[in-house]
């Protein structure tokens, strides 16, 4: 933190001390400059804290630690990545189109809010792992929250996914979310063997039928 002759902080002329303190008493100090200006710098909480508090405090010359003038001041410090949550499409669904909606929840309740230009996905498609991107990608802001949805075209099959990123405004590391399955059936079912054959004739009121109902590699018969 930089302060340059300030209406807020302004060492005065002649020879002081400006000492820059925490809430744990951690400080630094410098003497004063001829020019007036005092460049101080303090490691503030590795935890998130809202109500973290800092003070200037101009002092006479050492020895005497008088103090001339000081001011106390709020921080806020947020050392916690964003969270993902609410993830579309659920792993266990399977789809019945080629164009699949996935989606995200990206949020930051009470801290410095996302960063929304570092809000993208990536996903397994038939051509392999795709780059982190934007594309196509539709953002609404709703306060801490961010909501993010994508149309992913995907052929037939299992074993397809889509991840998501992002990051806060004051740059903590990437969130990135599990891994969501997409699998895609849009392949009707098939019939085979059917019995009794239509040439056949028969000798009873009751007759047994029958079919086999095949999905194979697809989503499976709904019975």
């Amino acid at each position: 933190m930089v302060y340059e002759g300030t209406d807020n902080v302004h060492p005065p002329a002649g020879t002081c001390l400006v000492v820059l303190r925490d809430n744990d008493s951690d400080s630094s100090v410098q003497g004063n400059s001829p020019d007036g200006v005092v460049e101080l710098s303090i490691l503030a909480d590795d935890e998130t804290d809202l109500e973290e508090k800092l003070t200037v405090e101009l002092q006479d010359l050492p020895g005497t630690a008088r103090a001339i003038s000081n001011r106390s001041f709020s921080i806020r410090v947020d050392a916690d990545p964003p969270r993902l949550e609410d993830p579309i499409p659920d792993s266990d669904d399977w789809h019945s189109s080629f164009n699949v909606i996935a989606g995200i929840v990206a949020n930051d309740t009470g801290t410095s809010g996302i960063d929304v230009s570092t809000l993208d996905y990536s996903y397994l498609g038939p051509a392999g792992v795709t780059e982190w991107t934007q594309e196509d990608l539709s953002i609404a802001v709703d306060g801490p929250k961010v909501e993010a949805m994508t149309v992913l075209s995907l052929p037939d099959g299992v074993g397809y996914w889509v991840r998501w990123r992002v990051k806060d405004m004051v740059g903590n590391p990437y969130t990135i979310s599990d891994r969501t399955s997409i699998r895609v059936d849009t392949r009707n079912v098939s019939f085979a063997n059917p019995y009794p054959r239509a040439n056949e004739w028969q000798n009873t009121s009751d007759v047994a039928c029958g079919v086999t109902i095949r999905d194979l590699d697809g989503s499976g018969i709904d019975v």
